[in-house]
């Protein structure tokens, strides 16, 4: 542990400093004191404070994509760079996952039958099979409780409703989308004596 600076020769190396450059000095002494990500509810329920640390390597590419969009965002700001960036990107995975926005469904081939390996037996799932799961859930965990849906989107997996280990198919009537955290508690309840991973 190092000794404990002294006050008086911090305010002597910060003293002809920019706000900025003051923060940076400080924060190299004692990187505990960085703040980090922070999200919050500002005035309405339409608008959130999100205050985040960044790197220099991320602001550049910032820069780089504010200048790339300046005809499309003319005078954007770094909400509504960040607004159409996650907008670019939901598009983007959304198709891939076959999901349009909103959560509809995008149809397989007219009369498509896509079929897998025999029940019980584990195979590669076809990405066809994916994404229609991926559409019947509109991008959302199926676990219900009564009649209360999950309303998580985050870390989906695929689920077998009854496993194959136990004779279950990889047929779309047992395959569901469930979040990490129901997928663990659903296997925890098949194998009382196993442990959740992660």
């Amino acid at each position: 542990m190092g000794r404990k600076p002294d006050p008086r020769e911090l305010v002597a190396q910060v003293a002809n400093l920019s706000q900025r450059d003051c923060e940076k000095a400080l924060f190299a002494i004692s990187p505990e004191a960085l703040p980090r990500e922070r999200d919050q509810i500002v005035s309405t329920s339409e608008e959130h404070r999100l205050e985040l640390l960044i790197s220099s390597e991320l602001h550049e590419k910032l820069q780089r994509l504010k200048g790339l969009l300046a005809h499309a965002l003319p005078d954007s700001s770094c909400a509504e760079l960040l607004n159409h960036l996650a907008t670019e990107a939901l598009t983007r995975l959304e198709k891939q996952q076959g999901i349009l926005s909103g959560g509809v469904h995008v149809p397989a081939a007219a009369g498509a039958v896509v079929k897998g390996p025999p029940p019980g037996e584990r195979g590669y799932l076809p990405s066809a099979v994916r994404k229609q799961v991926w559409a019947r859930s509109g991008g959302r965990c199926q676990f219900e409780v009564g009649s209360v849906r999950c309303p998580s989107r985050y870390s989906l997996e695929l689920d077998h409703v009854t496993p194959l280990a136990r004779g279950g198919s990889n047929g779309l009537p047992n395959l569901r989308l469930l979040c990490w955290h129901h997928n663990q508690q659903q296997a925890l309840k098949l194998s009382p004596g196993r442990r959740a991973s992660g």
